[in-house]
């Protein structure tokens, strides 16, 4: 119990860490570092991060019933 206590800061960092990493998909896109960082979020929060990617299409067909 206290072996954990004492990593809980590190862990915190971890995710703090590797979320800024996440957040580079949307400046820089998709590379290798980011997948693993989604890799390690996944074991370390996998309530949030350890789920099948879903993908979205858009239509860009009008509507002009409106």
């Amino acid at each position: 119990m206290l072996l954990e206590e004492e990593a809980y800061p590190f862990e915190e960092r971890a995710l703090a860490l590797h979320s800024e990493n996440h957040q580079r998909i949307t400046a820089g896109g998709f590379n290798a570092w980011i997948e693993k960082s989604l890799g390690v979020l996944a074991e370390l929060h996998p309530g949030r991060y350890d789920r099948s990617p879903r993908w979205m299409s858009i239509t860009t067909e009008g509507n002009d019933d409106a």
